[in-house]
C-alpha cells in the first residue's frame, strides 16, 4: 500500500475519532438539558405532599393536569379576545407555582429519593448497646463475647406518614467470613399513631458459643409499611477472647438451675398467685423487650396488661413454672426457657 493508501486511513480514523467526541457532547448536553427539566418539574411536585399525595406519578399527574389546564385556558381566551381571563389564568398559574415551590422548600420531602425504583427510608444510628432506656438513650458497648447476647440498636427518620408509624425492622449478625451468624425473631415491627417524626427499635441477638474473636458486622434492614420505602444500615462491633478466671466457681452441674434462678422465679409466681403486683413488678426489667406479642414495654404497661388480665378473667387459683432450663448465663444477665400454665376464676388460659 502506497502513502496515500495509509493517509486515507488515518484520516477517516481521525475523523470517526472526532465524531464520536461530537456525539458524546451533544448526548451529554441532552442528558444536562433533561435532568435540569426533571429537576425542575419535580422540584414543586413535592409541594403536593403537604396534600397527602406521596406518589410521585401521583404528583407528576397532578401537575400536568394543573398547569395543562392552564396553557389551555390561556389559548383558549387568547382566540376569545378575552385579556382578562388570560391575564387572571396567568396570575393564578403564578401564584399556584409559587406556592408549591415554597412548600416543597419548607416542608421535608415525603416522596422520598430513589435507587433502583424504590424509595429510600433515611437511616439514623446503628450502634451495639450493654443497655437501651428508649430512643436515643442506650449505653454504647462495641466488645462482646462468644455465648453472650449483642443488643443491636438502629433508628429510622423522618417515617411518619399522617400522624402514624409502621416501620417493620430486620437485624442480623454477620461474621467475619461473610457467613450469617444469628437473625432476629423477624418481629420487629414498631406500629404506633404519634406526633414523633423517627423511631428507634433494638434486639438482642446471641453470640454462638464457639464465635471466634474478631470483627462482627450488624445489619438492620427496614421497611416502612406507609410508603415502601427500604433503608440498610450496619455497624461493627468486636468479638473478644473469653476472660481468663483467676478464682473460677464450681459450676452448676449440666441442666441444673442455680439457686439465685430458682428463688428468682419462686418469687416471680409466689407473686402471681396471691396478686401482689408490686412484688411482680419488682421482678420485671425497667424496659421489658417482649411480653407477650408485644415490645418494649415499661413496667408500668406491663402491670397494666396483668391488671387488665385478672379485672377480665378473675384472680389466679393455680399457677405453675415447670421444665426449667438454664440456656445461657453471664455476670448480670441469664436466659431461661421454662413453661408456664395458670387457671383463673373464669377461665383456663394456660
Amino acid at each position: 500500500m502506497d502513502d496515500s493508501g495509509w493517509g486515507w486511513i488515518i484520516g477517516i480514523v481521525l475523523f470517526l475519532a472526532f465524531l464520536d467526541k461530537i456525539l458524546a457532547f451533544f448526548v451529554t448536553v441532552l442528558g444536562y438539558i433533561g435532568q435540569t427539566f426533571l429537576i425542575a418539574v419535580e422540584y414543586p411536585a413535592h409541594g403536593l405532599a403537604v396534600l397527602g399525595v406521596t406518589n410521585p406519578i401521583a404528583a407528576w399527574l397532578l401537575l400536568g393536569i394543573l398547569f395543562g389546564g392552564a396553557v389551555g385556558a390561556v389559548v383558549g381566551f387568547d382566540k376569545i379576545g378575552m385579556k382578562k381571563g388570560r391575564t387572571l389564568t396567568l396570575a393564578g398559574s403564578g401564584a399556584v407555582l409559587f406556592l408549591l415551590l415554597a412548600l416543597s422548600s419548607s416542608t421535608p420531602s415525603q416522596m422520598g429519593q430513589r435507587a433502583g425504583g424504590r424509595r429510600l427510608l433515611e437511616t439514623g444510628t446503628v450502634a451495639t448497646c450493654s443497655s437501651v432506656a428508649g430512643c436515643r438513650n442506650y449505653k454504647p458497648k462495641t466488645n462482646s463475647r462468644a455465648g453472650e447476647r449483642v443488643c443491636v440498636y438502629a433508628e429510622a427518620l423522618n417515617v411518619n406518614r399522617g400522624g402514624r408509624i409502621d416501620v417493620k425492622f430486620n437485624v442480623l449478625v454477620v461474621g467475619p467470613g461473610g457467613n450469617e451468624l444469628t437473625k432476629g425473631p423477624g418481629d420487629g415491627d414498631y406500629a404506633v399513631n404519634t406526633t414523633n417524626a423517627s423511631c428507634a427499635h433494638w434486639d438482642r441477638l446471641p453470640i454462638p458459643q464457639g464465635a471466634k474473636p474478631g470483627i462482627y458486622v450488624a445489619r438492620v434492614e427496614m421497611l416502612n409499611k406507609l410508603d415502601g420505602g427500604v433503608g440498610r444500615s450496619s455497624t461493627q462491633f468486636k468479638v473478644v477472647a473469653p476472660a481468663a478466671s483467676t478464682n473460677p466457681e464450681p459450676s452448676s452441674p449440666p441442666g441444673s438451675i442455680p439457686d439465685d434462678i430458682a428463688q428468682f422465679l419462686q418469687t416471680w409466681g409466689d407473686s402471681f398467685r396471691a396478686g401482689n403486683f408490686d412484688t411482680q413488678m419488682d421482678c420485671y426489667a425497667p424496659l421489658v423487650e417482649s411480653y407477650f406479642r408485644k415490645r418494649n414495654l415499661s413496667r408500668a404497661e406491663v402491670r397494666r396488661e396483668r391488671e387488665g388480665m385478672i379485672a377480665q378473667y378473675g384472680p389466679v387459683r393455680q399457677f405453675e413454672v415447670s421444665n426449667v432450663e438454664l440456656i445461657s448465663s453471664a455476670p448480670g444477665r441469664a436466659e431461661v426457657k421454662f413453661k408456664t400454665r395458670w387457671e383463673l376464676s373464669a377461665r383456663d388460659v394456660g
